[in-house]
Parts: structure tokens; sequence; C-alpha cells
């Protein structure tokens, strides 16, 4: 579908985590000739550097907010701003919201074109809000094209939606954060890194198992907002429960030797797009849509329990060649990822 010479809307609307990163990649890769408006929360973390194309409201910050805004102000605010919205010709919505969808749905109405990227085709055991999905299938059926993230993806979301809809594979591409990352040095005492927001099905309960006894490592960092409560007694873990800037990822993935994510279950991970851009050798399991990021030319493929991460991070320690070789891998890989975003553009 080409919008190149259409008026085109993006919505993103969320305050944290890698979605919004997400939007504004892509913004940022359009042509320089797109006309194009971006509709961010005033509140976002992150901040969209895009010149005069970035126009800020105010969202929610607590239940009851969502309640009365999303039935009250928001409708009144859009059907103020009405002349505004007809103005485009296409909506992408980069990620699920639930304005979003509301947002997505009135502008339907007006046949306006939607392209929405859909991150997962079900919710993850343990999110926070299952809901979202609910507004994610809602507005897909309005939508005139998708993009996934993974075949994975895309196969597991059509085996649930009855209607055809046109689609496109645009696998993540790299995020950039400040600095240039300083090659890894083999050893056989390395540094673990688990990174992202900590959630039940990512399996920080069975890496934790799998260095329980584990002599050859020197310690493990656990580093994101935590969504759980976990119990562990090793005095080498180090927990950092909070929500990371890009100067903290920078630093956490320049200081680690091996980047694992031991995941249960999986759509796709923005952290693998993380490490391959840092370079790091990561040990991944083979669930989901991760094996279509990280092929075993790139990593280490593991089983999700603890006997087969122990393994393969063992096969890292006790092979300086492999992990070399890795590097090499991610080195060519890292410079084909921000093809990615062309392919979303």
């Amino acid at each position: 579908m080409n919008t190149l010479n259409q008026n085109l809307l993006v919505l993103s609307l969320g305050t944290t985590g890698g979605h919004p990163r997400y939007a504004y990649k892509v913004c940022q890769c359009f042509p320089t000739d797109m006309n194009f408006k971006m509709l961010v929360n005033e509140r976002a973390d992150f901040k969209f550097h895009l010149h005069g194309n970035v126009i800020s409201i105010s969202t929610f910050q607590s239940l009851f907010q969502i309640v009365i805004k999303t039935m009250f102000w928001l409708p009144y605010w859009v059907l103020k701003n009405l002349k505004f919205f007809r103005s485009f010709d296409v909506v992408y919505v980069p990620y699920p919201h639930p304005w979003h969808t509301i947002i997505g749905l009135f502008m339907s109405i007006f046949n306006k074109k939607i392209i929405f990227t859909i991150h997962d085709a079900q919710s993850h055991p343990g999110e926070s809000y299952p809901i979202e999905m609910w507004f994610t299938n809602l507005l897909a059926r309005r939508s005139s094209m998708l993009i996934f993230l993974s075949n994975f993806v895309k196969n597991q979301y059509f085996n649930k939606l009855s209607k055809k809809i046109p689609f496109g594979i645009a696998p993540q591409g790299s995020i950039d954060l400040i600095g240039t990352f300083k090659r890894k040095v083999h050893t056989h005492k390395p540094k673990l890194l688990f990174l992202g927001r900590v959630l039940e099905y990512k399996g920080l309960d069975i890496l934790l198992e799998a260095i329980d006894t584990l002599e050859d490592i020197k310690g493990l960092t656990v580093a994101g907002k935590f969504n759980y409560d976990i119990r562990y007694d090793n005095h080498r873990v180090k927990i950092t429960n909070s929500y990371l800037s890009d100067e903290d990822l920078f630093n956490l993935l320049d200081e680690a030797d091996i980047l694992v994510l031991p995941y249960k279950e999986a759509s796709q991970s923005g952290i693998i797009t993380l490490g391959i851009k840092a370079k790091i050798p990561m040990i991944i399991t083979n669930v989901g849509g991760l094996p279509e990021q990280l092929d075993c030319e790139s990593g280490i493929i593991c089983e999700p329990n603890a006997h087969s991460l122990r393994k393969g991070i063992l096969t890292l320690v006790n092979s300086p060649e492999l992990f070399n070789k890795i590097q090499n891998s991610l080195e060519e890989k890292s410079n084909h990822l921000d093809q990615n975003w062309q392919n979303t553009v």
C-alpha cells in the first residue's frame, strides 16, 4: 500500500517501554517528503524529535481516568478536532492501545485506511492488561493491512481470525542507543544479563535454577521492571527492579558478556534486536518467533528448561572459538538490521 502521496496519521499514545521507541524509529525512516503527523502521549518517557510532526495530548494515569476520559473526554476531543482527523487518508497504528482502537474505528467510519502492526497474537501469561487483545482484534478486523514482526505471530493470528486481511512481514529493526559498543572478549567467568520487563513467562525462574550450582559464571544481572515477586538466594545475582533508560540499556549491554532470554513462551523480542546491535553473544529458547530472529549461526538456541540453559551457558564458556564466531555473525547481522525498518516503511 503506497502512502507516499497521502496524508498519514501515526498514533503512539503509550508511555513506557519499547513500543514508543518502535513507533519513533518507523517514523524516523519515512521519506523526507512524506506528509505525516504523529499523535503522542505528553507523558511518554521517550522524546519524539520529529520537528513539527508531533502533536502531544494527555491520556490517563489511573483506572478511574481510563474510564472517565475514554467515555467522555476522548469522544469530545475527537469531535472537536473532526476537521483535523478527516484531513488524513491513512492511519498507521504501530502497536495496540485502547485509544488507538477508538480513534482508528472512528477514522474507519470516514473510509480512512488503517495499517496496524500486530506484535502479539494472544496475551502472554501474566500480562496485566488482557483486554488489550480485545482492542487489538477489534481494530484488526477494520484494518486495510496488517503488519507482523514474525511469521510465527502471523500464522498464530490468522489461525483464529476468519477474515482474511492483506498483510506484510517486517521484522523489527535495531533501536539506536547512545555510544559505541566494545567488542566482547571471551572469558571463562562470564557476566550474564537478563534484560527487559520481567513477567513469569520470560523464564527467569528457570535461569536462576540453571545457574544455582554453576560455578563457571561471575554473576547474573537482572534488569527491568518486575510484574511479579520472585524469591532467590544467590549472592551472585544482582537485581534492578525499575524501568530502564537508553543509557541504562547501553551500559548493561556493554558490560555483560552473555545475554540470556530463557523465555517459556514468546512472540518475538525487541531484546534480541538490542543484543544484535550490541553484538553480544546470546542464549535464547526455542519458542515462538525467537528462532526467526536469531538462528544457530548467531546464537545458542536451547529448550526452555534449566538443564538445556545450563548446557548452553557452558557451551559458550568452554568454546572461545564459538564465542568469537557468534560475534562475527552478529556483526554482519547488525549491518543488515536497519533494512528491517525500510521494510516496515
